[in-house]
């Protein structure tokens, strides 16, 4: 999902590394910076916006962060059904 009218509202990125346990089985990290700049919504006073931006960080946070932990889940349960000796 990618909006071009709230771009310069914020800035994100991450990147995703999968590595090998010494038991065998896979470690998938998943890392992410977010960045919000509220002081640049027409209207808003750059005193307000500063008060607003931790508050709007952990919102998003809360709201991406369950769903970036069940990813994991999830691809264990697709790999296990497409696993042809399961």
């Amino acid at each position: 999902f990618e909006t071009f009218h709230f771009d310069r509202l914020f800035d994100c990125g991450g990147e995703n590394r999968m590595s090998a346990t010494r038991d065998g089985h896979t470690l998938l990290r998943i890392r992410g910076k977010l960045d919000v700049y509220p002081e640049r919504i027409p209207g808003v006073p750059r005193i307000v916006a500063r008060r607003l931006k931790p508050s709007i960080e952990k919102f998003i946070i809360d709201m991406v962060g369950p769903n970036l932990q069940n990813l994991a889940a999830g691809l264990q349960r697709l790999l296990d059904e497409e696993d042809p000796a399961g």
